[in-house]
Parts: structure tokens; C-alpha cells; sequence
């Protein structure tokens, strides 16, 4: 029985590896027609364990939330013809879902150990740079995508260069480039903030030891993100005595504000054009007529806001199918109605005000349906914050192993998913 329930372990944990191997490695992902496809969407339905999870967890509480969330997000998407969304949606609930199974079962470590491989990555890379450089390029990961998968190799950028002006460059380990690496650093690092389950101090500051040295080599605008987003989780107790939807409203005003401003003092120009595709979603969402705010406008072809053409780049930028990001972006198809239901539904789906401002956070340089592994974690903080606060410590009985056996102590939100 013993040997048994250890290969049964064993099992689950090797799932779980290949699992987060590809979530914290994106550029190791193929692609088809130009479109990367995770491999992580389809690994854990390999764990014959979690399938009968999901199946068990179908009429609990929160499943048949999950799956009212799932039937609006349908109908909406379905109602504007957007199936590549809906597609997007469903695979970052079973995404999630995976998640909630590794919590409860003891192999949500996985994610750090596969993360601390990826850092180690890009110091050889960072370190490679100044001593062999020809070495570095072949470790970085369009080389690597390229030597997996050949022509259906995804898309990546081996930007080591450096953007501050001075000869300290940046690295990207095996994500798709720097900003994407620097943000999924951002996520893991406020996982392993909420998480208790490692109780050795030493093993915690060496742990914080190799996120600081992942920030300063993956240094990127996006890097910053996380002194916005460590106050909300600092004073996030302060946070969630306030409306939910007012903060997040003040939030999205906001970002408008500033994107109007930074157009008022001609800051959209060739020079800063990385800033300016991730603030002229704010800024064209504030420009929109009143039809095309309420209900968005589709592809950009067909955006009716004749003041973007006064400025030559952001025209340009409109005229390429851009993809806009964040909030805006789910303005772009479902204007600012369809914004306020999702709100609503992060409600509905027990989002504290500070967990619903640190998704917004997360995503500002992508939409809020994009399915890269480090939104995926935005939306798992986002859920899982509000149960940080307070650790009501359970022990819970090892029902997915067979056995009576108690493996772990686990927190409120782990039973609420059985």
C-alpha cells in the first residue's frame, strides 16, 4: 500500500514538472499558423487524478460559480463573434483549475523550482554576455525555440541589450523576451509572498536572493510594475475596507487621464514607442464616440476616433492591427459595458478590491485575455489574495491519493475548491 500510494505521488508530482517546466519557459512552447500553443493547456489532463478531480468538483459551491462566469463569458463572446476570446477563456480556467489542484495537493512548490531553473538560465545567459557572446545568443530563446521545434518554433526576442543607456543588459532566460520574464518574476514573487508552507528562514532569503538577482538582469519598464503593485499588497488590508468597483473605476480613470496627458505633452513619438503601445488603449478608449465607448469597436480598421490621425505614429499604430492593452483592450470588443460586467464578475467570483488591483496591475502591457502564463498567475493572485489575509490552517485528508492519510495543512481556499 505504502509503495503504492509513493508511485501514485511520484505520478502526480512528474505531471506537475512538465507542467510548470512550460509554464515558466514559454519560448519552449510550439507554434502553429503564428499562434504559440501551450503545452501546459493540455499536460495535466496526462494526471488521471486531477481529471477525476474536476469531475468530483463539479456540483461544489464554487464549481457551479465558475461555470455560471463560464456561460456569460460565452454568451457575450458568442453575441460579438469573438471565438478566438472565448477559446482564450476557456483555457485559462482550466489553467486555473490546475492551479487550485496543485495548491491543495502539495506540488504548487513545483513553480518556484522550475522558475529558480529558468533565473539560473538567464544569469548563464547574463554572464555568457560578457565573456562569450556568441554563447549567450544560442542560449537565449529564440535560438532555443528554433532548435526544439524548428519551423513551428514561437515567436521570441533575444533583447539583450540594455535600455537604460549604460552597459548593464538585460536577459530573458527562456521567456519570449525580457518584459514577459520580468513580469512572470512579478508573479511568482507574490506567490511565494502568500505562501506558508516554507517555514525555513534560510530557504526563504535564498529564495528573495535569486528574485533580486532575476529583476536587476531582467531590469525592463515593466520591472517597475511591481512598486505599485507591492503597496497594494502591503496596505491591502486598508484597501478592501474600500468599494471594490469605485477603486478599481478610480483606477481605470486613472489611466486615462495619464494617457491624455502624456499625448498633451507630445510624449507619443518614435523614441518612446514601447511606453506608448501600452498607454494608447487609455488614450483612445477616452477619444471614442459614444457608441464605439459603450459597445467598442472590433479590430482597429474600424476605430471611429478621427483625432488619432492628427499625430502620424499613432495612426500608424492604429492602421497595424494593434491589439490594445489591459482594461482597453477588453474595451476594444466589449466597450466599457463589457468592462464593468467583467468587473462585476471578478465580484461575483470573490475578488477583494486589492486582489481586482493587482490583476489590473499585472496586465497593464497585455489584455486581460491573454493567455501567457504570468496573466494566468495575475488572475490566481487575484483569487487567492483576500485568503492570504487571514490563514485559517486546516488539515485535509488525502483523499486524492486513496488513502486516510493526512499530507498537509492548506488553507481556506484549497477546501473550497473540493
Amino acid at each position: 500500500m505504502i509503495i503504492r500510494l509513493r508511485l501514485k505521488k511520484m505520478y502526480i508530482s512528474a505531471v506537475a514538472v512538465l507542467f510548470f517546466f512550460f509554464f515558466s519557459a514559454p519560448a519552449l512552447n510550439p507554434a502553429i499558423n503564428g499562434r504559440t500553443v501551450y503545452l501546459y493547456w493540455f499536460i495535466p489532463i496526462l494526471d488521471i487524478f486531477f481529471c477525476r478531480h474536476i469531475v468530483s468538483a463539479i456540483s461544489g459551491k464554487t464549481a457551479i460559480k465558475v461555470v455560471i462566469v463560464f456561460l456569460a463569458l460565452s454568451a457575450a463572446c458568442i453575441l460579438r463573434g469573438e471565438g478566438l476570446i472565448w477559446l482564450r477563456i476557456c483555457v485559462t480556467i482550466f489553467t486555473l483549475y490546475y492551479l487550485f489542484y496543485a495548491r491543495q495537493n502539495n506540488i504548487f512548490r513545483y513553480l518556484y523550482a522550475t522558475c529558480n531553473f529558468n533565473i539560473l538560465i538567464a544569469v548563464c545567459q547574463f554572464v555568457l554576455y560578457y565573456t562569450n557572446r556568441a554563447a549567450a545568443y544560442a542560449l537565449g530563446p529564440s535560438n532555443i525555440a528554433k532548435l526544439v521545434w524548428g519551423k513551428y518554433a514561437t515567436d521570441t526576442f533575444t533583447n539583450m541589450y540594455s535600455i537604460w543607456g549604460n552597459n548593464l543588459i538585460r536577459v530573458s532566460g527562456w521567456s519570449r523576451e525580457a518584459g514577459f520574464f520580468a513580469s512572470f518574476l512579478i508573479g511568482v514573487f507574490l506567490c511565494y509572498l502568500n505562501d506558508e508552507e516554507e517555514k525555513s528562514c534560510f530557504k526563504r532569503r535564498l529564495q528573495y536572493c535569486l528574485f533580486f538577482t532575476a529583476f536587476v538582469i531582467s531590469l525592463s519598464k515593466m520591472t517597475f510594475m511591481i512598486v505599485p503593485i507591492l503597496i497594494v499588497w502591503m496596505f491591502r488590508k486598508q484597501i478592501n475596507q474600500f468599494s471594490a468597483m469605485a477603486v478599481w473605476g478610480l483606477y481605470m480613470l486613472f489611466t486615462v487621464c495619464a494617457a491624455s496627458y502624456l499625448d498633451h505633452i507630445g510624449f507619443y513619438t518614435m523614441p518612446n514607442i514601447s511606453i506608448t503601445n501600452r498607454f494608447i488603449g487609455y488614450y483612445i478608449v477616452g477619444q471614442l464616440p459614444i457608441g464605439q465607448f459603450l459597445f467598442g469597436f472590433g479590430e482597429m480598421k474600424n476605430i471611429a476616433a478621427p483625432v488619432l490621425r492628427e499625430n502620424p505614429m499613432l495612426y500608424a499604430l492604429t492602421s497595424d492591427g494593434l491589439n490594445l492593452c489591459g482594461w482597453s483592450g477588453l474595451a476594444q470588443y466589449f466597450g466599457i459595458i463589457g468592462v464593468l460586467l467583467f468587473l462585476c464578475v471578478l465580484r461575483y467570483l470573490n475578488f477583494s478590491t486589492s486582489g481586482g488591483l493587482i490583476l489590473l496591475l499585472m496586465t497593464f502591457n497585455v489584455s486581460l485575455y491573454h493567455v501567457t502564463s504570468y496573466v494566468v498567475l495575475a488572475y490566481w493572485i487575484g483569487m487567492n489574495e483576500k485568503n492570504t489575509m487571514k490563514k485559517k490552517r486546516i488539515v485535509l485528508p488525502d483523499k486524492v491519493y486513496g488513502s486516510d492519510k493526512v499530507y498537509g495543512i492548506y488553507s481556506q481556499i484549497g477546501r473550497d475548491q473540493q
